[in-house]
């Protein structure tokens, strides 16, 4: 029987954190979220006043197979880095790992989460969980990505409204 916990990631995590992104060779991101991962867990960040950022991990028999997190930008909160490792897919970890992190958003106050993925086809499952969970677009950035991750195709933000979900 698997055991699977979503808690707050750690340094130790990290190893773990980069190896979810390189299983996914068609995205790119890894060396982003390696170096992304590096800052969060240094010295200079902890030296950082005034941003929030929280990453969590889900693990799965006590190994890293999911990474989510969000941050501030001016007023609004972000999801990021949010990816299942390629041996976990279509097990309802996805899904999990985002409503945790709603959760935690929600616990803040405020009254919109925004997240944005690409249009190209290795996102598509992301945009369809995201819109099965409330979320709806609210932009769409033309060729938006140049080089690496979802290289020529749109951007595609979406937010998932809480007041509006709690007033009706």
């Amino acid at each position: 029987m698997k055991s699977d916990l979503i808690r707050q990631a750690k340094y130790s995590d990290k190893e773990g954190m980069v190896s979810v992104f390189k299983s996914h060779t068609e995205s790119g991101d890894s060396p982003l979220a390696k170096d992304d991962f590096d800052f969060y867990f240094s010295e200079e960040n902890n030296e950082n006043v005034g941003v929030t950022e929280e990453l969590f991990v889900l693990t799965v028999n006590g190994k890293v197979a999911g990474v989510i997190g969000y941050y501030v930008a001016r007023v609004h909160y972000w999801v990021h880095w949010f990816y299942v490792h390629n041996e976990y897919l279509k097990h309802g970890y996805g899904r999990r790992l985002l409503k945790y992190t709603i959760g935690e958003v929600r616990k803040k106050g405020v009254d919109r989460l925004y997240v944005y993925t690409a249009s190209d086809e290795f996102y598509k499952p992301a945009l369809r969980l995201y819109q099965s969970e409330g979320f709806r677009i609210t932009k769409r950035v033309k060729n938006c990505f140049g080089s690496g991750s979802g290289s020529g195709s749109d951007k595609i933000i979406l937010y998932k409204n809480f007041y509006k979900e709690a007033n009706g």
